[in-house]
């Protein structure tokens, strides 16, 4: 399983999900949105049905009974109806075996969450991908040196 971090810039979560979004579905690829918190699910569906006039991403929220049809697929439950191959976590807590579902796993978060979701994924150092989003929207790739170094123990 493939497995990315992605720190957004103070404010830009949302926008950043959008994208994520937006090129999955226009890549023909099913996804799954996940957060524990149900008021956080309805105000992201509300928020893809409005965040620009002209565009559209097909989905739905649990508990549609059409989940099986979306590309789209956002849940507060640990399901996967749609058969989606991505899933996007929007809170790091323990999912280990939900995440096994899917071939790849996307954690995205605000800038203001980082250190904290850092020492959760902190144990994933060795096969996760970091990237964190500038103030102005740049992205950059973070070595995961910076992020956990490497402490050397002395055995005496």
């Amino acid at each position: 399983m493939d497995e990315t971090a992605y720190e957004a810039a103070p404010g830009k979560l949302d926008k950043v999900l959008v994208k994520l979004l937006e090129k999955a579905f226009n890549s023909g690829i099913r996804v799954t949105v996940y957060s524990p918190i149900s008021e956080r699910i309805a105000a992201l569906d509300e928020y893809l049905w409005t965040y620009h006039p002209g565009a559209f991403l097909p989905h739905a929220a649990s508990p549609s009974e059409d989940a099986a049809l979306q590309p789209i697929w956002l849940t507060d439950k640990t399901e996967n109806p749609n058969k989606a191959t991505l899933l996007i976590l929007l809170d790091t807590q323990d999912t280990e075996p939900f995440e096994r579902m899917f071939e790849k796993v996307f954690f995205l978060f605000p800038y203001e969450e980082a250190e904290g979701v850092q020492k959760t994924l902190a144990e994933k150092a060795s096969s996760l991908l970091y990237w964190r989003q500038s103030p102005e929207g740049e992205w950059s790739k973070e070595e995961k040196e910076e992020l956990w170094p490497v402490k050397e123990h002395c055995q005496s």
